[in-house]
């Protein structure tokens, strides 16, 4: 974990010294790849202490399918709110 926020880090310092690029795009840069180093580290390291990620891909699923109908409008909400 500490390696891939290291490595992270170094990365943004180099992202943010190209002047060709806006600096929206930079900072977008950044904290996809942050983020993305970050949990690879984590994986990684679950990896590393033995636990089985295919149980991980249950329940990440699991919690997705959650998080999607929990976000999409139901037909009643979405008639109600038609009527008003």
């Amino acid at each position: 974990m500490l390696v891939t926020s290291v490595l992270a880090r170094a990365l943004e310092r180099r992202i943010m010294t190209i002047e060709s690029i806006a600096l929206s795009t930079r900072i977008g840069i950044n904290k996809f790849s942050y983020f993305f180093l970050v949990g690879l580290g984590v994986l990684l390291g679950i990896n590393a202490a033995g636990v089985d990620l295919t149980a991980l891909t249950v329940l990440t699923g699991a919690v997705g399918l959650g998080l999607g109908s929990d976000c999409s409008p139901s037909p009643a909400i979405s008639s109600a709110a038609s009527c008003c």
